[in-house]
């Protein structure tokens, strides 16, 4: 069975109702998975050539993808590069304490990241069509 990417943010969300920091860093790395099958849907569907920059991994040629094509994608790039910094410290810096609100607070931004790149995503193909 496979599953989408809004799936990633439900069990986001549902880790946020856990009481220990793991739950909280668990919601994190949920909530930037969510985003990134967003970010990397919209980029296929948008036609985004792949990056040239063999030099880093997966998450950042999807960063570059939208970084090459104007100014409001990437505007969306920046946002998905803090998002991806932010889940970073979540999943390697274990000496960094990851709070219940900061979760919180992550998980709501991205959804709002998350509908920001679809709604560009489907206005910039509607202008293409």
């Amino acid at each position: 069975m496979s599953v989408s990417a809004n799936e990633f943010l439900v069990q986001g969300r549902r880790l946020l109702d856990g009481s220990c920091e793991i739950d909280y860093r668990s919601a994190v790395s949920r909530g930037y998975y969510s985003v990134y099958h967003v970010a990397q849907e919209t980029a296929d569907r948008l036609g985004l050539p792949c990056a040239d920059r063999r030099d880093v991994g997966a998450h950042e040629q999807l960063i570059s993808r939208f970084e090459a094509k104007g100014p409001g994608l990437k505007k969306l790039a920046r946002r998905l590069r803090d998002k991806k910094r932010i889940r970073c410290v979540a999943d390697y810096q274990l000496n960094e304490i990851v709070t219940k609100d900061e979760a919180r607070l992550f998980v709501a931004e991205i959804e709002r990241l998350a509908q920001d790149i679809d709604a560009i995503g489907r206005s910039q193909q509607e202008r293409a069509e």
